[in-house]
């Protein structure tokens, strides 16, 4: 794999995930993760790597394992963890996100209701965007379903 090639994908991962809430170390950790070849990489190769602080390293893997989408395996009379992708839970977060949708339209439509300017451009948005959400959240499980089953 091209080094070169190898740093800007990685830094373009850790901009992604920066852009979608999570810390610019975990996603070039994920990113670095993605392009390593190994079943798991040391807390030290990873560190070198994305050339961060210790504790930004430590705690974007610690909230990657919490959540599920890092893994580590030991191995005996090694004292190391190796750390790898799990790519299983990133369709079940993407379920979780149907529920989110689903929540989220519930709390628009509340807002809705208590606000005294029903015709008001803005109160029309809202309404327009707790109905993307109710949609989001009907069509998400059957489009899941539907690959799930392609895929199984």
């Amino acid at each position: 794999m091209n080094e070169k090639a190898r740093v800007d994908y990685v830094e373009k991962v850790g901009v992604f995930f920066e852009q979608n809430g999570y810390p610019p170390v975990a996603g070039r950790l994920i990113g670095y993760l993605m392009t390593s070849n190994e079943k798991g990489r040391t807390f030290y190769e990873i560190h070198q790597f994305v050339n961060a602080s210790k504790s930004s390293v430590s705690n974007a893997l610690n909230k990657l394992v919490e959540k599920g989408l890092v893994k580590y395996l030991t191995i005996s009379g090694d004292r190391k963890r190796y750390f790898f992708l799990d790519l299983k839970p990133w369709i079940g977060q993407t379920k979780e996100r149907a529920e989110f949708f689903s929540s989220f339209s519930s709390l628009i439509n509340d807002c809705v209701s208590i606000r005294d300017d029903k015709q008001s451009e803005f109160t029309q948005d809202l309404m327009k965007l707790e109905a993307f959400h109710k949609y989001l959240a009907a069509e998400m499980p059957k489009i899941i379903d539907k690959w799930e089953k392609m895929h199984s």
